[in-house]
């Protein structure tokens, strides 16, 4: 009986050291589980940290990226504004300057029209000898001055003007003067027969028409024309460039 009773007791005690060894490796796993459990998710709260920061300092590049953008291409944009602006101006001034240019133009050509219409109306109404001299002042259109001038250092007066043969050439009928009207000392070098010289006088600008019919050895022969009105006849250049 005695003998049952220590197998029975030793059964129990073993029983029972075997659960509690049981018991304490059960503990000891679900503690080194709960380490590993609170590990993870240390490292995963570490790494979630991080990566939010990752994901932080990438929107904050991205929009310091897009800001310095954008005031690249504020800057480009107000640049190429300023541009337009001067290109702009430059037009304009080359615009005014091709118009005042072009009405300058017009005006000169206008003017030069307007001397070769009266030049070659002058022309037309030339005297080749005394017969066509007299018809002329027969119109009684200008006042006409017949001179016959010889070679020399001596100005001859012919009306309000002074003139200087200087040179002839018979065979082809060529000349060289020197006219003098006002304070003004005007050449005239290979000139021919038949062929009007005009010149302007004095403050109005009056037309004068010097014009030599015959050209001798040292001498020449013909007539000076001026204006009869000298109001009407008045001529400034300077005044139709303006």
């Amino acid at each position: 009986m005695d003998s049952l009773r220590s197998k029975t007791a030793a059964i129990v005690g073993g029983s029972i050291a075997l659960l509690a060894l049981q018991g304490y490796g059960w503990m000891s796993t679900r503690k080194a589980v709960d380490e590993r459990v609170s590990s993870a998710e240390r490292q995963f709260q570490s790494a979630r940290a991080q990566d939010e920061a990752r994901i932080s300092q990438l929107v904050s590049d991205a929009v310091a990226q897009q800001m310095e953008n954008k005031a690249l291409e504020l800057k480009e944009f107000q640049a190429l504004v300023e541009k337009l602006k001067q290109d702009d101006t430059q037009t304009a001034q080359r615009l005014r300057r091709e118009l005042a240019t072009k009405a300058n133009a017009q005006s000169v050509k206008q003017f030069q029209d307007d001397a070769t219409e009266k030049l070659g109306a002058l022309s037309s109404q030339i005297a080749h000898n005394g017969d066509e001299l007299a018809e002329l002042r027969r119109r009684g259109e200008r006042d006409y001055f017949e001179f016959d001038v010889n070679k020399g250092k001596d100005f001859a007066h012919i009306a309000d003007v002074l003139v200087q043969l200087k040179k002839t050439d018979v065979r082809r009928q060529k000349f060289d003067v020197l006219i003098q009207a006002d304070d003004n000392r005007i050449e005239k070098t290979d000139r021919t027969a038949n062929e009007p010289v005009t010149f302007l006088v004095g403050p109005d600008r009056l037309r004068y028409e010097f014009v030599v019919n015959y050209v001798d050895k040292n001498r020449i022969r013909g007539y000076l024309s001026a204006p009869k009105d000298k109001t009407l006849s008045a001529e400034n250049p300077r005044r139709r460039l303006q």
